[in-house]
């Protein structure tokens, strides 16, 4: 037989999933299977939008708080490198490897995250800087009057 949650623990759950908490953390929080809290979650992700930006709801009401949940894609938790965003970006236009900007934030930064954080953290900042520089540019060969 299946149940329903109440009210209040759905709102809980979309409390704790708006402030950036997992589903298996709201799980463990709440007492709720993980499975039941992803299905809370996908089926408000389901009710946004429609073609003129509303909720397709069904009439069952949707507050702006469920909206700015369910529009979130979020893949995973903020990664622990965020807030050094800036520090390592600097670091690696310097040319330092993951290792070294690891290093330097653990010793100069009170970093306390591993290393594998990092690396992630890098290897995603290097794909993004090789996708925005994948630019199309002509060749002089392909010029039709070449400057001599």
């Amino acid at each position: 037989m299946a149940t329903s949650l109440t009210q209040s623990v759905v709102a809980s759950i979309l409390e704790l999933r708006r402030t950036g908490v997992s589903i298996r953390e709201i799980s463990r929080r709440l007492g709720v299977h993980r499975e039941t809290v992803g299905k809370y979650l996908n089926r408000l992700e389901s009710q946004i939008p429609n073609g003129d930006g509303r909720p397709d709801d069904g009439g069952a009401g949707i507050d702006d708080t469920q909206i700015s949940i369910a529009s979130k894609k979020r893949t995973g938790p903020r990664s622990r490198c965020e807030p050094f965003r800036e520090l390592i970006i600097e670091r690696v236009n310097q040319g330092l490897t993951a290792q070294q900007i690891f290093q330097y934030l653990v010793r100069d930064q009170g970093f306390n995250a591993r290393y594998y954080s990092v690396r992630r953290f890098v290897a995603k900042l290097l794909d993004e800087k090789r996708e925005s520089s994948t630019t199309t540019v002509d060749s002089p060969s392909s010029q039709t009057n070449p400057v001599r």
